[in-house]
Formats: structure tokens, sequence, C-alpha cells
């Protein structure tokens, strides 16, 4: 979490979770533990739940998924273990559901993100993506965008987007993708736009896979106005937005971390005291030792 970079936000901030993980036989302590945000805690509970249903892959992309947001917060000694977990449980997940694009996108940006001692690889990145494009053209395009963001290929992603008939190109999934582009190329006006247009689209305008795409486009801006000197009353409205409507679901992120989010903008906006009231709330609902810590972090570099 310590990246509030829009290539990466997707990869590191956000949970797939579904309602699968329920009807594992979890004890309510355990579901708590996961909707508290107690990493170690949910991993245990989701370890059980896969050995009483093995062939579960949701379970496993779950699994690696937690694993994943642990290792980013985890001591130098035991994240690689945590992304050496995280790959596993990806890999296990895309065995026992191969056509499910979703399962092969983390993969995916697993080999493309992580460090080549852990497992990345650039090479396997791009097997991923060719056969993510064969299941599904959008999703293949998101993943094209990717591969071209990493190698900071704008001619390619210029081409990417440029080619594209009009019935993708206007997909909020590819305009999620542009905005990222926009936002590596310090384009924040464009970006800016593209992420407006996705925060203001209506439930009856998107699909059930793409219903959380507005929450998803309110959390880019104010990640945007976090990387950037402009849009900063556009980033800190965002947020608000998203911690007032935003649904309470797994698939997207802990709002206990948008807390974090939220009082560090207020800190590079210049407002301190709004800045210190935040995350001072925000330290007092942090259960997770990670979020504690970037906390804390925040709040000292304050004084």
């Amino acid at each position: 979490m310590k990246s509030s970079s829009l290539v990466f936000l997707t990869f590191f901030s956000t949970f797939f979770f579904s309602l699968s993980v329920f009807a594992s036989g979890l004890s309510e302590t355990e579901i708590t533990a996961l909707l508290e945000g107690d990493l170690k805690k949910a991993n245990n509970a989701i370890d059980r739940a896969i050995n009483e249903d093995p062939s579960n892959a949701q379970l496993h992309k779950i699994a690696g998924d937690v694993f994943a947001v642990r290792a980013q917060g985890a001591s130098v000694f035991s994240a690689p273990g945590l992304a050496k977990k995280t790959l596993k449980s990806y890999k296990k997940a895309v065995e026992l559901e191969p056509n499910n694009t979703r399962f092969r996108m983390s993969l995916m940006q697993f080999y493309l993100f992580a460090p080549s001692i852990v497992g990345g690889s650039k090479k396997r990145a791009a097997e991923q993506a060719i056969k993510i494009k064969k299941l599904d053209a959008v999703s293949g395009v998101v993943a094209d965008s990717f591969l071209l963001l990493k190698e900071k290929d704008h001619e390619g992603l210029d081409a990417l987007f440029t080619q594209l008939p009009s019935h993708l190109l206007s997909n909020p999934r590819i305009k999620m993708a542009q905005a990222n582009y926009m936002g590596s190329l310090e384009a924040f006006d464009e970006a800016a736009i593209l992420l407006t247009e996705l925060v203001n689209l209506t439930a009856e305008s998107l699909t059930e896979e793409q219903a959380l795409l507005p929450y998803q486009a309110m959390l880019q801006m104010g990640f945007l106005a976090m990387d950037s000197e402009a849009h900063q009353q556009a980033g800190l409205e965002n947020f608000k937005r998203y911690l007032e409507s935003a649904p309470d679901t797994y698939k997207l992120t802990s709002k206990k971390w948008v807390r974090l989010f939220l009082g560090k903008l207020y800190a590079t906006a210049g407002k301190s005291e709004m800045a210190k009231a935040t995350l001072m709330a925000a330290k007092e609902t942090a259960s997770d030792k990670s979020l504690l810590n970037e906390i804390e972090d925040a709040i000292s570099e304050l004084n």
C-alpha cells in the first residue's frame, strides 16, 4: 500500500472476495476477522476453508489477495515468503478455473510487478495476457495496457487505444485503463475527465461486472490528487464520497485504508488540522498492523 500510483492501485489495493467465503463453514469470529482487516487471522480462516473445500478456486484467489496485501506491509524477512504464497494461490486458482479471466489477471499482474526472486517474470506475464485475450476482448485490452505501462511504452499505448473499435473504446473498464495511462503520463486533466465520467455512471448503465467501477473511479480520483498538485479538491471530495456511499464489500478497498488516504491528501493540500483529525480517527478504527504503521508514519510526518 505504499504506492499511490494509479498504475498500481488495482493490483495492490483491491480485494475480490465473494459470498463463497461465507458458504465455506467460517465461524462468526472468523468472518469478523475478515471484515475488520486482521489479515493474518483472515488467512488462517481461509486456509481452514480451503482444507474443507480444496477445489474451490475462489478461495485460493482470496488467499492470494490477502497474502499479496500482507506482503506489501511486511518486513524484508517476511515479505518474500508471503509473495511466494501469493503466487502459489493464484496459480492454483487458475489451475482450477482456467477460463476465469479475473483469476488470470491477478496471476498476470503478480508476474508483471513482483521481483524475479519471488517469481516475477515479464515473459510469463505476457503469456497470461495472450490467454486472457483469447477468453475476453475487454480483459485482453486491460491486460495489454498493464504490460505496456510496465514497459513505459507510450507509443504502444497510443496505438492500443487509438486503434480500438468504438464499442470497446467506450467500455468503462477500458476507460479506467485509459485513465491509468493518462496518469502515468502525468496528463492529470485528461485522466480526471475520464475518471469523472466513470464516477457519474448510473447503476442502470452498468453490467453486474461493472457495478463497482464508479467507486473504483472515486478512489482513482483521490490517488490522482495525491500524485499531483492538481485536482486536490476533487480528490478530497471523491475520497469522502467513497467513504459515504461505497458498499461494504471486499470487492472494494477497505474504508479503513481510505481514511488513511484521505488524511494524507489533506496533508498534501496543506490542511494540517484536518489531516491530523482524520488520521487520528483512522487510527482509532484500524486493527491491521500494516495499516497502523502507515497511519503512525503519516501522523509523525505532520509533527
